[in-house]
């Protein structure tokens, strides 16, 4: 619903600020950009032995942060940090019958190459993969007792996605981006992370 609700928001924007006639595709230069997304936990809500899951939310609303720069119209490179936000379990301990629950935080700073394809004056296809420092932050209670355990991991990212530029400084984004397994199974545990985010591209030229 988050989601649908920010495309539309950039629909809207993109309408009203459109320029036709004129080519718009990213040149050589800085910009700066904000994503709002949703991230999805892929394996949070999977069963978990001796435990009845009573409650389980595997997405989260992602904020993002970033800042590149484009060498031509094709290739370029980014910086970035994003919080992923949190998912979030609760269940019963089916031995005792004591509520348990977790909480799992993720963050990244990205160094990704960029690839630029236009596609007619305003809009281009787009792809990323690079590094991802991320870490994982894991809290909860078991049997009464609180825990919280955190992981730091470089993986590797990818993504895929799509630009509008409605003026010459003002692009609109959209993208998905893959980080794979994060996490470790001796502490955290582990979950294959994805993002899905639209934003804001602002370009200074």
């Amino acid at each position: 619903m988050i989601m649908k609700k920010v495309l539309a928001g950039l629909c809207v924007a993109a309408t009203m600020a459109s320029v036709s006639g004129a080519a718009l595709a990213a040149e050589d230069g800085f910009y700066g950009a904000v994503d709002i997304g949703q991230s999805k936990g892929h394996d949070v809500c999977d069963p978990v032995a001796g435990v009845a899951i009573t409650s389980c939310d595997d997405k989260a609303v992602s904020y993002r942060l970033g800042g590149g720069y484009n060498f031509n119209q094709n290739f370029g490179a980014e910086i970035s940090y994003t919080d992923y936000g949190n998912q979030n379990l609760s269940g019963i301990d089916l031995g005792t019958g004591i509520p348990v629950s977790a909480k799992f935080e993720a963050t990244a700073f990205q160094v990704v190459g960029t690839g630029t394809l236009p596609v007619g004056n305003q809009f281009s296809l787009t792809a990323k993969a690079g590094l991802a420092a991320v870490n994982l932050d894991a809290k909860g209670t078991v049997l009464g007792f609180s825990f919280s355990e955190s992981a730091n991991d470089t993986q590797f990212v990818w993504g895929l996605g799509a630009q509008f530029d409605a003026t010459q400084n003002i692009g609109i984004r959209v993208n998905y981006e893959n980080l794979g397994t994060v996490g470790k199974a001796s502490t955290t545990g582990t979950s294959k992370l994805s993002n899905i985010s639209a934003g804001l591209v602002f370009k200074f030229f």
